[in-house]
């Protein structure tokens, strides 16, 4: 007769993917290496390796720079992002009912986004995965061939509208004026950081109040 183990576990076997949680721990893990830069700097300076200094970055500035940005900038959150999408299938393949765990898992996450977007930092991010969440959940029955060909639509569209304005700027100049005025992106840049600087010296309401516009 066999003993009984009595150091096996009563609760059943957990579904979770060991390797998902290891790549998404890691993921986390490379944006705050990313976001301890927005921590600790004004708006504007986010690439600038100099600052707060005045004159040229020192050597170990730029390669912590450089590393990090080589590294860890768009890559970890990517993979985040598509990890975002493996969960939503997963859990859909899980549930009697993947509609409403779901949107009920989204609408906790918008929840809790608004809380730290108020409360805590402006740059939070789960606002975005919950809305991101809600629309494209009914994507997840459409064929293969057909989401990876939007999600390279959609990839090279963002890259498009963040990159053209200087490619356009490159190939066709526009004549400098007689007077320099201020250009609308400096305009808006300008006037971000003055809300910025005013509301980092106020009250913390001013704080909360500003966070809002930013995240």
């Amino acid at each position: 007769m066999d003993e009984p183990n009595l150091i096996a576990p009563s609760f059943p076997q957990s579904r979770r993917i060991p390797a998902l949680d290891i790549l998404r721990g890691v993921a986390i893990l490379g944006i705050f290496v990313m976001n301890s830069r927005n921590f600790a700097l004004p708006l504007d300076k986010f690439d600038s390796p100099a600052f707060p200094g005045t004159g040229p970055a020192a050597t170990i500035d730029v390669w912590t720079w450089a590393t990090a940005n080589l590294l860890f900038e768009d890559k970890m959150i990517a993979i985040l992002s598509i990890l975002f999408g493996a969960g939503i299938v997963l859990a859909a393949q899980n549930t009697l009912r993947p509609a409403l765990l779901h949107y009920r898992r989204v609408l906790i996450l918008f929840a809790i986004g608004l809380i730290h977007a108020f409360g805590l930092w402006y740059g939070d991010i789960l606002n975005t995965y919950a809305i991101c969440g809600a629309l494209i959940y009914p994507a997840r029955r459409l064929k293969p061939g057909l989401v990876i060909a939007l999600g390279i639509l959609i990839f090279l569209a963002a890259v498009w509208f963040r990159v053209e304005p200087r490619i356009a700027a490159t190939i066709a100049p526009q004549p400098t004026p007689a007077t320099q005025t201020e250009s609308t992106g400096d305009r808006i840049i300008r006037e971000s950081v003055e809300r910025e600087s005013a509301a980092y010296h106020g009250s913390y309401l001013d704080l909360a109040r500003w966070r809002p516009g930013t995240a």
